[in-house]
């Protein structure tokens, strides 16, 4: 920027701030603004240089839930209007689902699945993966003996993962009944829970 005018400077720091709807703040000293504002200043300075790539470490985890999801609609509205590449390290699961076209899980400082966020919640690529993306129901058996058709220790141990709203509770026919009991159950919004 430095071999700019100061007009041109100024053209581009007004459009940046146009970006991240902080024009009407623009004469506020940055101590006098919001953290939600000052995210926004900080993400302008960012982008006035028109990097190819951005580094986002962790720029919402300081934001009350409310800020942070505006912020996260923005910031996936900035990356589709600039068409630019994001790099947004998170820890939180909803926040890389709802911004990313594509996510990384690392695993041990290693990459355990790059997925589109559906692919990664449909069809996760290992049980830590499975384990670490959503909530999940764990079911674990040994499989049935084919000769006599009883569970057996012995046989292969067999481990499924269900996502929560792929279970229905119905009627059960006439035939083979399983008592089920769970521990706990509990209303997150519009969703019941229920803990085996």
């Amino acid at each position: 920027l430095k071999k700019l005018s100061p007009e041109v400077i100024q053209e581009k720091v007004f459009e940046m701030l146009s970006l991240v709807d902080m024009t009407e703040q623009a004469d506020k000293n940055v101590q006098f603004l919001s953290g939600g504002q000052r995210q926004r200043v900080a993400l302008a300075r960012s982008l006035v240089t028109e990097p190819k790539v951005l580094l986002l470490d962790e720029p919402l985890s300081a934001l009350d839930a409310r800020i942070r999801k505006q912020l996260q609609r923005d910031l996936r509205a900035i990356q589709q209007s600039l068409g630019m590449t994001m790099i947004f390290v998170t820890h939180d699961q909803e926040e890389a689902m709802r911004i990313s076209d594509r996510i990384f899980v690392m695993e041990a400082g290693r990459v355990a699945q790059v997925s589109t966020s559906k692919e990664l919640y449909q069809n996760p690529q290992s049980r830590f993966v499975a384990e670490f993306i959503g909530n999940y129901n764990r079911f674990e058996w040994y499989e049935l003996n084919q000769y006599t058709h009883e569970f057996s220790a012995k046989g292969n141990r067999c481990i499924y993962y269900l996502r929560p709203e792929l279970i229905q509770f119905e009627p059960v026919p006439q035939g083979v009944k399983i008592p089920v009991l769970w521990k706990e159950s509990f209303i997150l919004g519009n969703i019941q829970r229920y803990v085996f």
